[in-house]
């Protein structure tokens, strides 16, 4: 059964039809096969619910960036080196070495892009994709190429300027991983906090599902936030916050008022990021808050722009159909 991503993706790559002939056969009979066997992925970009590009990466030893096009109106806003960081984090496991080909006319027209991530020569390939043109291979390390992204990151950040649905306006929140399952499940719509501040409401929580996960797995927005005494909580709203009496009552104890912290519009990611992994990409410690804390200002703010990155800004499939 065909998915609307396969429907979409295969309706961008059916435009080159006319340069690359041959390029729909190559996409249905090769690209799908391997998605399903998970040596390829396919990334498709979405503006508005639009479809405006196309990614395939091929992992391996000598990982290969197979196809990328964005449509011409789209083409600023970096979102070309974002699908590069994409195909790279992909491969970033298997890789020794990243190569693609390309039309000499694209190599001329873009060199300075491709040279921005280390790929500084292009030579005749072997094999001849498009009419007319010859075809250039550039290849490079991958060591060298993830010293560039790590290079172009911050840069890419700053296009991410908090605003006020943006999770970089917002708060990090710890949440046992048992709990934030439930979230993701639809099971627990409300988080209980025995301190917190009400200014958070119609922010955007990331959520950071705590050890031993020690990940942040998606978003939520945080609708509304109550206060009041834990029986009267419990009395009203028992049945939405995913725990026992006998949790509710331990943790609980002793506290005079509670805040009750009603979610909605939950986004889950496609992959969860662990922390370990964030501070490796960002050289840079990052710590969880013990309940939660505010994004702007904090080592957060790339962490969460990365993920932003690599979940947010775009619709990720490793199955099509």
């Amino acid at each position: 059964m065909q998915t609307d991503a396969y429907k979409a993706a295969n309706l961008l790559i059916k435009k080159h039809q006319d340069k690359y002939p041959g390029i729909e056969y190559w996409f249905n009979k090769k690209v799908l096969p391997d998605i399903k066997l998970q040596e390829r992925a396919m990334y498709l970009g979405v503006n508005n619910s639009v479809p405006i590009a196309t990614a395939v990466v091929k992992r391996g030893e000598y990982s290969k960036f197979c196809h990328l096009h964005i449509e011409e109106e789209m083409r600023h806003n970096n979102l070309g080196d974002i699908f590069f960081i994409l195909m790279s984090v992909y491969v970033k496991r298997y890789a020794r070495q990243v190569h693609f080909s390309l039309p000499e006319g694209l190599w001329e027209e873009k060199k300075s892009f491709f040279n921005s991530f280390g790929f500084d020569d292009a030579s005749k390939y072997k094999t001849q994709y498009r009419k007319g043109e010859d075809e250039l291979t550039a290849s490079v390390t991958f060591d060298i190429l993830w010293n560039n992204i790590k290079k172009k990151i911050p840069d890419l950040i700053n296009q991410f300027q908090p605003h006020p649905d943006s999770p970089l306006s917002g708060i990090v929140m710890s949440i046992h991983p048992n709990y934030s399952k439930q979230i993701f499940e639809g099971k627990k719509l409300i988080e209980i906090r025995r301190k917190f501040n009400s200014k958070w409401k119609n922010h955007i929580a990331t959520i950071y599902s705590s050890s031993p996960a020690k990940e942040i797995v998606g978003y939520a927005t945080i609708k509304d936030v109550i206060e009041g005494k834990p029986e009267n909580i419990w009395s009203e709203h028992s049945e939405n916050l995913g725990c026992s009496k006998s949790e509710f009552d331990d943790y609980t104890k002793d506290a005079e008022k509670i805040y009750a912290i009603f979610l909605s519009d939950i986004d889950k990611f496609h992959n969860s990021l662990s922390l370990n992994y964030l501070s490796n990409f960002l050289e840079n410690k990052i710590t969880p808050p013990q309940s939660y804390s505010s994004v702007k200002g904090t080592e957060w703010k790339n962490a969460i722009s990365i993920a932003e990155i690599l979940h947010g800004r775009f619709n990720v499939f490793s199955q099509m159909y």
